[in-house]
């Protein structure tokens, strides 16, 4: 029960930081979107927008690729940052209790 509710929470919070990296705005700059683009400038024939639609397609997976790749990283660091606090909370409340003896 204990290991279902982490991996609900864990894929809650990859869900959550996901949406967040998607919401960053790509700077993808690719070669074949610039040809594509200026080709339809130049010239707009359906052969030219279809081709501009595809590199734009491409661009969307990279974007999402990316934020995928994104939100795995931010998981990792709060993650690990959660972890270290949750570490340093137990090691200097446990210094600070009073020793009983017996």
């Amino acid at each position: 029960m204990r290991r279902t509710r982490t991996l609900l929470f864990v894929s809650a919070v990859y869900v959550f930081a996901f949406i967040l990296a998607y919401w960053v705005p790509p700077f993808i700059h690719r070669r074949e979107f610039d040809q594509a683009f200026s080709a339809l400038c130049k010239n707009p024939i359906p052969e030219n927008a279809a081709a501009l639609r595809i590199q734009q397609h491409k661009n969307e997976l990279i974007h999402l690729e990316d934020s995928a790749i994104g939100a795995m990283v931010l998981l990792v660091i709060f993650s690990g940052i959660y972890e270290g606090l949750q570490i340093g909370k137990r090691y200097f409340l446990g210094k600070r209790r009073p020793q009983t003896s017996r």
